[in-house]
């Protein structure tokens, strides 16, 4: 019997016992890294929109990228969230299938909504329509196409990583780093791969962290996400600075803050230690808020959504320069993520997904038989003529 249950990448929690509720401590840091991420698009595609990084960099410019800088490594964050918690907890289809529903009808109706109710500047066309019928095969989030395929994965990455003893689990994650994080950090090399090479690497660290529980001190590492978010500072600072003489320069500004990049990298795992070793608590208003950063993401991030909510509505071309930059900034990311929190509530959580999870839990399970049926008919077909 298949078991239905939410699109959570960690182990079903109950609130009838306490046990197993969601650990406050960890959806507290889902909220961080969101509020990281709308700082990040802010920048990138906002104020870096129209203020290119060209000599003199204002020191204003440079916490402005400074505050956008852990927008890659809360992307880390969150697959180190999936990978500990997904090493002890079986593939579930129901959740995954609740994934790509709730991107397909968030992509669906902001498509809509640009055809008929945004201003028309938005070119939309053939692929752009297609992209947003199928916006996990074409990767309209390009986050999302990978986070899928890795879950997919996960069951077999999960078979291996079990059978591995700690020291060759170890071993791997050696590998992983020098591939994935050391030989690009100071080679500025990089082997062939792609999105989904960085996340399986993360979930191969957070799954080690699970199976082999550290009994550590988080505000020594809160201390050390701290001196890594400091080194990407002063990478920040001193780019910007030796701008002045050489534009090969240019590209350093913000080489350290890629989450494959190791100070980007230990940012992401040395605030997940933390957060994760921190005291366990409940708190339902923190589960709540936590529970829509997906929907943050899938709304604010949306391709038609994008360039309305930087380029226009929160517009920070007038402010840059100016005093009131960094309230304009601060400000804006607070309206986007609750407005975003907000809908994602009213139009999913309590409407549109309660309806899809009654009908998914009424013809999932049927739908898997006659899938089922049909598998072993074809196998036997083939079995017949080979």
């Amino acid at each position: 019997m298949l078991k239905v249950e939410s699109f959570r990448c960690e182990e079903k929690n109950k609130d009838s016992n306490p046990s197993l509720l969601r650990q406050s401590n960890i959806e507290l840091l889902r909220i961080i890294a969101m509020i990281f991420i709308v700082m990040h698009h802010y920048v990138t595609h906002g104020t870096t929109s129209f203020v290119y990084l060209d000599a003199p960099l204002s020191v204003q410019s440079v916490f402005a990228l400074f505050f956008g800088a852990f927008g890659r490594p809360a992307v880390g964050i969150f697959i180190l969230i999936c990978g500990y918690f997904s090493i002890k907890s079986d593939f579930k289809l129901p959740r995954f299938i609740t994934l790509i529903a709730q991107v397909f009808f968030y992509s669906v109706i902001l498509l809509l909504i640009a055809i008929f109710i945004l201003p028309g500047d938005a070119t939309i066309g053939r692929n752009e329509i297609f992209a947003s019928i199928f916006p996990t095969a074409y990767g309209t989030y390009w986050f999302i196409t990978a986070y899928a395929v890795l879950l997919l994965l996960s069951p077999y990455i999960n078979k291996l990583l079990l059978m591995l003893t700690q020291k060759q689990h170890k071993a791997l994650i050696v590998i992983f780093a020098v591939i994935w994080c050391i030989i690009p950090t100071f080679l500025d090399a990089r082997f062939s791969g792609s999105d989904l090479a960085y996340f399986v690497a993360l979930y191969v660290i957070a799954a080690y962290l699970r199976l082999y529980p550290l009994q550590v001190n988080p505000l020594r590492h809160f201390l050390l996400f701290g001196f890594w978010a400091f080194v990407v500072l002063a990478s920040i600072a001193s780019s910007s600075y030796l701008l002045n003489f050489s534009g090969v320069f240019r590209k350093y500004i913000t080489y350290f803050t890629e989450y494959n990049r190791l100070p980007g990298a230990m940012c992401a795992l040395e605030l997940f230690i933390a957060m994760s070793q921190t005291k366990p608590f409940y708190s339902k208003l923190i589960n709540r808020i936590a529970s829509t950063s997906f929907g943050i993401y899938l709304i604010h991030d949306n391709p038609f959504i994008r360039p309305l909510l930087w380029g226009k509505i929160f517009d920070s071309s007038a402010y840059v320069g100016t005093s009131l930059y960094f309230v304009h900034y601060f400000v804006s990311v607070a309206i986007v993520f609750a407005t975003c929190a907000l809908i994602d509530t009213l139009f999913w959580q309590l409407s549109f997904g309660k309806l899809f999870s009654l009908l998914r839990d009424k013809y999932l399970e049927k739908a898997v038989i006659h899938i089922k049926s049909l598998y072993a008919a074809i196998e036997k077909l083939l079995v017949k003529f080979i």
